[in-house]
């Protein structure tokens, strides 16, 4: 029987060795790595069985999604809480504080997929709040 990690071990490697693959861009082309450490699958499967698993977390990530895969720029996360860490998320400052859209959209009960869509025609993250607010 396959190993539930494989797949997660696998993709690892091709993100940063593969130039055939979209992802190897975003990861291997800006020199990111996965330690020699984790050649040996088996070797992959110990480190990561050690890593702390809070209830609910079920996303393998990096820490540093600009760092190495490595033992120490491992953890395990929510599904949302992975998605946070992207580095293709969209940033924006809003009354001083910079988070993503994403995050921002949750907080203030707007329209995720509207207020990216109008971000990248251009408009202004304020305006699309105010509009989306009445405020």
């Amino acid at each position: 029987m396959k190993h539930p990690w494989r797949g997660k071990w696998r993709n690892m490697w091709d993100y940063t060795t593969n130039p055939n693959i979209q992802t190897y861009w975003s990861q291997g082309a800006k020199g990111i790595k996965v330690c020699k450490r984790w050649l040996d699958f088996k070797t992959f499967v110990r480190d990561i069985e050690q890593l702390p698993r809070p209830p609910g977390c079920d996303q393998l990530t990096r820490i540093n999604p600009a760092k190495d895969y490595t033992p120490t720029n491992m953890m395990w996360d929510t599904r949302f809480g992975y998605g946070q860490r992207r580095t293709d998320c969209h940033y924006v400052t809003y009354k001083g504080r910079r988070q993503n859209v994403k995050l921002w959209s949750s907080e203030l009960g707007i329209n995720y997929s509207n207020t990216l869509k109008r971000l990248h025609a251009g408009e202004r993250f304020a305006k699309i709040v105010k509009e989306l607010t009445h405020g």
